[in-house]
């Protein structure tokens, strides 16, 4: 569980100086699925006063009804699950139970929130300016939806610009903590960067004791796995047209880089191709890279060693996989292929 955090001293280190300024503060914490956010906060909160609230895509009422029963009980007032109000009312009486009380509210993958009900962001911002001035409480808004969370909260025209008063985007690892995940030689420190990436979770997920290509084989190849429907699940979360921004990121993976070669092995519109570019790249799936001193005729790259992976050698066998013939699969894809990948 220790490895979870291996790095994140300074992310600790910036919540806990937050918590001791023992002023209202509201931080926004963001990146993407199982980059470890829910581990952060969890180390963070250990030992303190707070409620950790999953935002569900239920409805507002189920959403406002378990907090109600949250506050009921860090406060020992059952009247709170008998309140008929909105989610704004329900703060408001929470905040007037515990005054000035040091307490830490999470609600995690807010994105789900803003998904219900937009107007929840305003609401946000009703809480933090009206009933919050003179309270020494703790929000964060954390989510995966790194689009969301940028355009939604963090961008200017939010109207919570102004009022946060921290974030932190949560980056992944660099290879020097790769060895607490598979600890070897640095070739194969390179190999296991270049297949699983640097994403805490996928690197958890790691066997120790077996080989790299094992590891391939077992972790990765293998149907039912995490891993082997993991592309599709990040996408299908980041993206209400995940398909189109699958076959771009199949594309880019087998070599073409230009805009142009893009759009030709996409057959799409030229016109409309741009936009999804623009949106991997601002969610960080991808970089377009510019040649030194020029403004045009940049290359497209996958910002994402387990992805490229993913596309190189997991998408176009997936008839194979499906029907369990990963040995046939680890044949063709040999390990000369991939210690040259």
């Amino acid at each position: 569980m220790l490895q979870q955090f291996i790095n994140r001293k300074y992310e600790l280190e910036f919540l806990n100086d937050k918590y001791n300024e023992n002023k209202r503060e509201l931080i926004i914490i963001y990146g993407r699925r199982r980059i470890g956010k829910t581990m952060l906060i969890k180390q963070f909160i250990e030992n303190k006063k707070y409620i950790y609230h999953l935002c569900t895509l239920d409805s507002m009422e189920d959403n406002i009804d378990s907090l109600k029963n949250q506050f009921s009980i860090i406060t020992g007032k059952g009247y709170f699950n008998d309140l008929k109000s909105n989610f704004y009312e329900v703060f408001k009486y929470f905040i007037r139970e515990i005054e000035s009380d040091k307490i830490i509210i999470v609600l995690d993958e807010f994105p789900n929130l803003i998904a219900l009900n937009h107007g929840i962001i305003s609401i946000m911002q009703k809480i933090f300016d009206e009933l919050m001035d003179t309270t020494r409480l703790y929000i964060i808004l954390s989510g995966s939806s790194i689009s969301m969370m940028e355009d939604e909260l963090l961008s200017y025209k939010s109207p919570l610009y102004g009022r946060r008063t921290g974030s932190l985007e949560i980056n992944g690892f660099d290879i020097n903590n790769i060895k607490y995940f598979y600890n070897s030689n640095i070739d194969d420190l390179i190999k296991i960067n270049a297949v699983f990436g640097n994403i805490p979770f996928y690197l958890s997920l790691i066997d120790k004791n077996k080989s790299i290509e094992e590891n391939i084989k077992h972790k990765i190849l293998k149907k039912g796995e995490i891993l082997y429907e993991e592309p599709k699940i990040l996408l299908k979360e980041e993206f209400k047209e995940p398909r189109i921004y699958e076959m771009i990121l199949r594309h880019i993976s087998l070599g073409h880089n230009t805009y142009g070669e893009i759009v030709n092995g996409t057959h799409m519109d030229r016109g409309n191709i741009s936009k999804y570019l623009e949106t991997l790249v601002s969610v960080k799936l991808i970089n377009y890279i510019l040649p030194l001193n020029q403004k045009r005729r940049g290359i497209y790259e996958i910002n994402d060693y387990f992805l490229n992976f993913y596309y190189n050698f997991v998408y176009p066998n997936l008839s194979d996989l499906e029907i369990n013939r990963v040995n046939d699969v680890m044949e063709r894809g040999s390990s000369r292929d991939i210690n040259t990948y």
